[in-house]
């Protein structure tokens, strides 16, 4: 963050004493995020789990949020995992808490 400095002391016969202390944020921010696979084919009724990794593995938040761009398709929980509803193709999403990153798997699926 920057550095924080402040005089103690007495002035000219004795000298001064100047402290410095550098006071730095202990957060470490989200880089990106990325999937296991960026594509998916499933028929309907089947599951498969996502995996989702952030980076850098030492980020203070690594929470994420999951999201289908055609529920209708395909529909994904708060863990990632994917069912397959319907024919189609859908779009999963995994967006970092800390900074929006995202990354995609695009899920087919087939009668």
């Amino acid at each position: 963050m920057g550095n924080f400095y402040f005089k103690d002391g007495q002035s000219i016969p004795y000298g001064n004493t100047l402290w410095r202390y550098t006071i730095e944020d202990p957060t470490v921010s989200v880089t990106g995020v990325v999937l296991d696979r960026t594509e998916l084919s499933l028929s309907i009724g089947e599951t498969a789990a996502l995996k989702a990794t952030v980076e850098p593995s030492f980020a203070t938040n690594k929470d994420v949020s999951w999201e289908s761009s055609n529920s209708g398709v395909a529909t994904v929980d708060g863990n990632g995992q994917v069912k397959a509803v319907a024919p189609g193709t859908a779009v999963i999403t995994v967006t970092t808490d800390d900074g929006g990153k995202t990354a995609t798997c695009i899920v087919k699926v087939e009668q």
